[in-house]
């Protein structure tokens, strides 16, 4: 594995170690923190109604325009 440095200010670190689990490194603290962005950032479209219809709009307009 390629290693690479990220350089952040004292305080981001300090941060970020408040959510490492007992042993994890900061690498793969990283790694959770971005699955776990990912994956609400698919819930998120997932879930979005905002292009939606309720079932009486859509049974409203199948009525209407057949």
């Amino acid at each position: 594995m390629t290693v690479t440095t990220i350089q952040v200010d004292k305080s981001t670190r300090e941060k970020l170690a408040e959510f490492k689990m007992p042993g994890e490194s900061f690498n793969d603290l990283l790694l959770r923190l971005y699955r776990s962005a990912s994956e609400r950032q698919l819930q998120d479209i997932l879930m979005d109604n905002s292009d939606s219809f309720t079932l009486n709009e859509a049974r409203e307009y199948v009525l209407k325009n057949g």
